[in-house]
């Protein structure tokens, strides 16, 4: 259909020409009733993207997140979603696969080529640079991952704690030889087990560090299997991450041993199925409510850009089920 010109809508909204312009150029001068006959009307004659010079209400969030497989960023990018859904705006999402190149090719894709109206991203911003810092963003990672120089609002949570509140418990539970599994891309976590083992006095053998070039359920398994040929097993396992820890609780229990009564398990994360397939004691790193609070960060720094940055703490949560044995027998 071909396009009309703003005199003959006016006629056939029964408006003046004037009232038709300031309705596109969305002036607070003329009533939503107004405006939106208007619109409908230019919509049907095939004309509005012609005319309309307003500003778009609906705004575009993206989300770099690290993988899509089920883990504890599934929850986190399903709150999301449901928040910034809830105002009417958009998410878009994408996934780095833990590449630090590919999320600085996104990162410099949303703030200086699309231009978002936020960023949300999964990464400490450490190694990364910022463009544009027009755009808010605001990053989730572990405090271990400090920057010098502060360029978003960031949620964190405390690696440190949680690793040591892990092995603190296990100690408590009568656990002295602890084994950590974990995969290549969680090399971090690694170093933070031996440190925190070595300042509670106790062993750390080369052989129950265990790294894995797989990843998720493999890693566990596999090195699982390592475990178990030792001639000297560890009592308990602390895992990088709950994925994992499901894979080291299937090998125990295709070797025919059980959990706890054979092999203790401890890990992060509390994905949903850690609850109901492996009932694993394991450490929330983040509660979903700090996925709404990034979210009220962006909208807060979109309305004012000069507040300062800011630094939220998540602090761990403790879930206790039933995957740690107590060796006292008490």
């Amino acid at each position: 259909m071909k396009s009309i010109t703003q005199q003959r809508l006016a006629e056939l909204a029964n408006v003046s020409v004037s009232t038709v312009s300031k309705a596109f150029a969305n002036s607070n001068e003329i009533s939503e009733k107004t405006k939106n006959k208007i619109f409908e009307l230019a919509k049907e004659y095939g004309c509005f993207a012609k005319y309309y010079s307003g500003t778009p209400t609906i705004k575009v969030i993206a989300v770099i997140a690290n993988e899509i497989k089920e883990n504890v960023y599934t929850k986190g990018l399903k709150q999301l979603d449901k928040r910034i859904r809830q105002d009417g705006n958009v998410m878009l999402v994408a996934y780095s696969n833990y590449s630090q190149q590919t999320r600085q090719y996104l990162m410099d894709y949303f703030t200086t080529y699309a231009k978002v109206d936020g960023l949300i991203v999964f990464s400490s911003l450490k190694e990364l640079t910022v463009s544009n810092l027009d755009i808010p963003i605001v990053a989730f990672s572990s405090k271990s991952s400090a920057q010098n120089k502060q360029i978003a609002d960031r949620i964190v949570w405390d690696m440190n704690t949680i690793t040591d509140s892990a092995i603190s418990y296990l100690m408590q539970n009568g656990h002295t030889d602890i084994a950590y599994v974990g995969e290549f891309l969680s090399k971090p976590k690694q170093d933070m087990f031996k440190a925190v083992m070595q300042k509670h006095n106790l062993p750390v053998p080369g052989e129950f560090v265990r790294t894995s070039r797989l990843r998720l359920e493999e890693a566990g398994y596999s090195e699982m299997k390592e475990l178990l040929s030792l001639p000297k097993r560890p009592t308990a396992i602390f895992c990088a991450y709950d994925t994992i820890a499901h894979g080291v609780i299937s090998c125990i229990k295709d070797s025919g041993f059980s959990v706890p009564d054979d092999f203790s398990v401890i890990s992060m994360d509390n994905i949903d199925t850690s609850a109901m397939g492996y009932n694993l004691t394991t450490f929330q790193k983040v509660d979903i409510s700090f996925y709404d609070m990034a979210y009220e960060l962006l909208l807060k720094r979109m309305d004012n850009p000069y507040i300062p940055k800011q630094t939220i703490i998540a602090n761990p949560r403790f879930i206790e089920r039933g995957s740690v044995r107590n060796m006292h027998g008490f």
